[in-house]
């Protein structure tokens, strides 16, 4: 009993501390509130599998006793650091600081606005109807987008709270539909010509399935730049544990092969890229077929692999002309 009174007493004495608020929302966005922190949330539009499985959540943070803005994109999956964000129509805007990120559980599925970037961010947000993300993902970019709608009946406490100044009502056209792809096939070779959704470049690839279907070698052509690679359908490269570079082999017409060591994807060793990729492309049409040998991951034995180059000529056609200098 005197327990209980001692407790009451001790109870009737702390000051109360205000909890915070049920989270209010507003089409997607939820709102969080309590003394120190008002905080926004949006969830990234549906993903169009097999892109991408998990939604990204975008958050608006005021630190209300520093009155401080803070932004960031906040991922399921480790990401690098740096990203791309583009506002309705607008130029894309890079973001972030490049990092290696991928072993350090908190900070590798943040993406963050630097705080002096913030504001302005905040202001592109309110004046844009679609808000396109992309992200590296394990050495392959991530884009998923978010409907910013319903933010000017969420933002007053954020606002007041941060001293974000007034903003007009969205007036800009939303980027020109996608153009529809264009897919074609020369010998062995399956071709994609699309555009980017960030700089609206085109973007062509190249594909030649082994068989029978183990590896896939990759031409392709994105923003301007050209990269070659090896993808395996399924399993890993076993990559230099210090290095993180793959050693493979190039052979042509069943001549002897060449070692060569390239970079894989970060994270895992899923593809190895060529690191001179000009070289290759150049030497493709003066062959008719190329061996592959590798280590998979957690194996001794090299395995090798056979593509067809027939209709290589075919495939380089539209990659060269989107990107003329490899």
């Amino acid at each position: 009993m005197r327990l209980l009174g001692t407790t009451l007493l001790l109870a009737m004495a702390s000051p109360l501390v205000a909890a915070p608020s049920p989270a209010a929302t507003s089409g997607r966005w939820t709102v969080e509130k309590s003394p120190d922190k008002v905080i926004l949330r949006l969830r990234s539009d549906p993903p169009a599998p097999p892109l991408y499985r998990d939604s990204v959540a975008f958050v608006i943070a005021c630190d209300v006793p520093a009155k401080t803005l803070h932004v960031r994109f906040s991922s399921r999956s480790k990401t690098a650091g740096q990203f791309v964000v583009r506002f309705d129509g607008d130029p894309a805007i890079t973001y972030g600081k490049p990092t290696d990120r991928f072993y350090d559980p908190e900070e590798a599925h943040r993406l963050e606005v630097e705080d002096e970037e913030a504001t302005a961010f905040v202001a592109r947000v309110r004046g844009s109807r679609r808000i396109l993300l992309r992200f590296e993902h394990l050495g392959r970019y991530t884009e998923v987008t978010f409907d910013p709608s319903g933010l000017a009946t969420v933002i007053r406490p954020l606002q007041q709270a941060c001293g974000l100044p007034e903003a007009a009502a969205p007036t800009k056209a939303l980027a020109a539909a996608a153009k529809t792809p264009r897919e074609s096939v020369s010998g062995r070779w399956d071709i994609r010509e699309t555009f980017s959704t960030i700089d609206d470049q085109p973007v062509v690839v190249a594909r030649n399935q082994d068989r029978p279907p183990t590896a896939t070698l990759v031409l392709r052509c994105q923003e301007k730049t050209i990269e070659a690679f090896f993808a395996l359908n399924t399993g890993l490269f076993d990559a230099n544990e210090k290095t993180g570079l793959v050693r493979f082999a190039i052979g042509y017409d069943g001549r002897e092969a060449v070692a060569h060591d390239g970079p894989t994807t970060a994270g895992f060793a899923k593809a190895v890229f060529l690191p001179e990729p000009a070289p290759f492309l150049k030497a493709l049409p003066t062959h008719r077929s190329l061996t592959f040998t590798y280590t998979a991951y957690r194996k001794t034995a090299p395995t090798s692999t056979t593509f067809d180059l027939g209709g290589v000529e075919g495939a380089l056609r539209p990659l060269l002309a989107a990107c003329p200098s490899p």
